[in-house]
Order: C-alpha cells, then sequence, then structure tokens
C-alpha cells in the first residue's frame, strides 16, 4: 500500500496506518476526523491532502516524512500533531481555525513560511525548535501559548530566524515566547 485516496472515508481511527510505508494521503470528505496518531512515523509519507473541516488528532502525522500538507476550510490542529516532521516545508494554513494546539509544529525544521489568516491562538511550543522560520503572520492572533518559538531540545540553541512578525491583534505573549529568536526586531 503506497498511495491512499480515501476520498469517502470520514474518519481514521487512533494508530491506524502508524509506520506504514504509505506515500500519500487524501482524505477529502468534509470533516474527516484523523485520530491520535493515526498515521504517526509513516517516514515514507511526504504528501496529505485533506477537506475542510477535518480534525486533526494528537500526534496524528507526528514523526512523518510528510513534506507537503493541503487543508480545507475549517481545520482544527491538536496537539504534536506535525511534531518531528523534519521534511515539512510546505504547509496550508489558510484554512486553519482557531487553536494550534501545544507542540503542533515543535521539531518541523524545514518550515520556513507561516501564514495563518484565520489563527488565533499558538499553544506551548506550538512552533518551539522551527530554527528555520523565516516569515510569520497571522492576522486574527491573540495569544502566543509559552515558548512557542524557542528552542526545545537540549541540541537547539536558537529559536525562529524571523525578524518580524505580524500579529496585529495580539493580546497575550506568554512565558519565553520568544526566547532566543535572536533575529526578532518587531
Amino acid at each position: 500500500l503506497k498511495t491512499l485516496d480515501m476520498s469517502s472515508i470520514t474518519e481514521v481511527g487512533e494508530r491506524a496506518f502508524e509506520g506504514s510505508a504509505i506515500t500519500a494521503v487524501n482524505l477529502l470528505s468534509d470533516g474527516v476526523v484523523i485520530g491520535k496518531a493515526a498515521f504517526y512515523g509513516c517516514t515514507t509519507l511526504t504528501n496529505a491532502v485533506l477537506g475542510k473541516d477535518a480534525r486533526i488528532g494528537d500526534y496524528a502525522f507526528a514523526g512523518s516524512g510528510v513534506k507537503s500538507v493541503a487543508l480545507g476550510t475549517g481545520a482544527t490542529v491538536a496537539s504534536f500533531a506535525f511534531s518531528g516532521c523534519s521534511s515539512l516545508s510546505a504547509f496550508d494554513f489558510s484554512g486553519v481555525t482557531g487553536r494550534l494546539g501545544d507542540y503542533a509544529f515543535y521539531g518541523c525544521t524545514s518550515l520556513k513560511s507561516v501564514s495563518a489568516p484565520l489563527v488565533t491562538e499558538l499553544g506551548a511550543g506550538c512552533f518551539a525548535d522551527c530554527f528555520a522560520l523565516q516569515s510569520f503572520s497571522a492576522p486574527e492572533l491573540i495569544v502566543i501559548g509559552d515558548y512557542a518559538f524557542a528552542p526545545y531540545s537540549e541540541e537547539s540553541e536558537q529559536g525562529a530566524s524571523f525578524s518580524t512578525i505580524y500579529a496585529p491583534n495580539l493580546k497575550t505573549v506568554g512565558a519565553g515566547a520568544f526566547q532566543a529568536c535572536y533575529n526578532l526586531k518587531s
């Protein structure tokens, strides 16, 4: 099993494909629910396309080889959902609404740009160890959680590398949110 086209599937259970050798996932049903660790450790998985109102569970794609993710509108991203996806370089945040979970993108070391127009909150450590992150824009962002952009692992010494962020509605910045973000100026 290499490519998975489950356009009519509405739910993928917990650990359903953990560690499998699939290379692509197409889950196009509206409101698809992706259970905890459903694609955890799928190191050959490089592409995921999800329909609108997708609910991405804890650790759903963590540790996978995913490089590109496209989401429909109304998607939600839970804690650790994409943590450790070091190849993730293209993620379409335009449809993601509400809160990005704690450590959702922790260790996504290839992620360079985030434009999240509908995100209102970043959980703790949301982009920790994303030291390649050069651009961040979230016009509806109200809350940045603790250590959101900081280094987290022992071998990391630098946080995100952006020099500016765009978040005009920001009200709350958590402890250490920009710790070791040496390039941040405004």
